[in-house]
């Protein structure tokens, strides 16, 4: 089954006169349980792309079809439900919140959603990634991967469909954003989540199940 499903996507914006287009009759189909990595020079259209996937954001022209619903159709509340239950984000610079501990990070979306979090599955979480001995630290006391690993982790206590990762590994260094690209092969490969990574990294493409690569809004191949 398609997990994502993009037909004439096009996104533009009025400057003055001119018409700008940060997407240009993107057609993309994206399998459930895959890993995709998405790349292409700043400004090409990446974060554009990956802000429809998840609902942040509609297309000028086009339909973005999300397990065959019609994400243009619904309403922003239908939306909002969407993204706290099906898609989990992680992003470069982690955005986790300075006041809450490594386990309230993890159990935000749960909370959002006024929902009690699976203590169980979260533990086993934290122990896969390595972070059960963290789990009552606070970000500034994490480094830089252990900060990610959270935001990961983040992603996969809803028990997402879809985890869209945005340059997770731009702030860590080699080794450590190796463990990281592991732990999204893990969560696709061991918990069956699709996963649509962008990337700057030839390498780190490497290791996905395919690359999508965009120019000046228009994927290429």
């Amino acid at each position: 089954m398609d997990c994502m499903k993009m037909t004439g996507v096009s996104k533009a914006y009025q400057n003055g006169s001119e018409k700008l287009y940060a997407l240009r009759d993107v057609n993309l189909v994206i399998e459930e349980g895959t890993f995709t990595a998405v790349m292409g020079r700043s400004g090409s259209g990446k974060t554009t792309l990956l802000n429809m996937m998840g609902a942040l954001d509609q297309p000028t022209q086009g339909q973005v079809l999300f397990l065959g619903k019609d994400l243009g159709a619904m309403q922003e509340k239908e939306l909002a439900a969407l993204r706290r239950r099906e898609i989990g984000f992680v992003f470069q610079k982690y955005q986790l919140l300075e006041e809450y501990d490594l386990w309230d990070n993890i159990c935000v979306p749960i909370y959002l959603d006024h929902r009690e979090p699976d203590r169980a599955y979260l533990e086993k979480i934290l122990q896969v990634f390595g972070l059960s001995e963290r789990k009552h630290a606070f970000p500034s006391q994490l480094s830089g991967g252990q900060q990610q690993r959270v935001a990961i982790a983040r992603a996969l206590a809803i028990r997402p469909v879809l985890i869209l990762a945005d340059e997770p590994t731009g702030n860590l260094d080699y080794k450590t954003g190796q463990e990281v690209l592991g732990l999204l092969r893990l969560s696709q490969r061991e918990l069956g989540r699709t996963v649509v990574m962008v990337t700057h990294d030839r390498e780190s493409a490497a290791l996905c199940d395919r690359v999508v690569t965009i120019e000046d809004g228009r994927i290429v191949c």
